[in-house]
């Protein structure tokens, strides 16, 4: 009986990309970075390149790179289906918003569906948006829902309770 095993050249880049989505997975994006940074370097495959791409933008974003709002940006204009865009844009706004420019984290808050983030990024998106509005003197525009996540029971809030009447 004999046992095949796959050559180390066959196993590395994927080796390579799963230690990489590993480290990215425990927030270690240096470690992270050389990792997928190396992967892509002999990778073919576009699903997992796309998806190095992405973590390696969000490792920037969170290194707190100067360059990282023109990386995110690449990164859409690469990818522009990509599964990862509104937390993507939600980036961009949180650093926009993080820099004071508000119009901007106005503008790219929006091009990011709320619903297709984690409830700790909505949360997130909710207060910076509502700051953010309220930073240029757009109180017209800060729907209710915006100031919900300050309650402690807002994900079971229901349109009956008391804060509407």
């Amino acid at each position: 009986m004999a046992s095949g095993q796959r050559s180390y050249q066959f196993d590395a880049p994927n080796r390579l990309f799963v230690e990489g989505k590993e480290l990215f997975s425990l927030k270690n994006y240096s470690g992270c970075i050389d990792k997928l940074e190396a992967y892509k370097q002999h990778s073919t495959d576009a699903d997992l390149i796309q998806e190095a791409d992405y973590m390696l933008v969000y490792s920037a974003y969170e290194q707190g790179r100067p360059n990282a709002v023109e990386l995110l940006k690449d990164y859409l204009d690469v990818y522009p289906a990509s599964r990862h865009a509104d937390e993507v844009n939600f980036l961009i706004g949180s650093a926009h918003f993080g820099q004071g420019e508000y119009q901007k984290a106005i503008f790219w808050f929006n091009e990011s569906n709320i619903d297709m983030l984690s409830p700790e990024q909505q949360e997130v998106y909710c207060f910076r948006l509502a700051y953010s509005l309220l930073q240029i003197g757009d109180m017209e525009n800060i729907p209710l829902l915006l100031l919900l996540p300050s309650l402690p029971d807002y994900r079971t809030y229901q349109p009956s309770d008391r804060l509407l009447r």
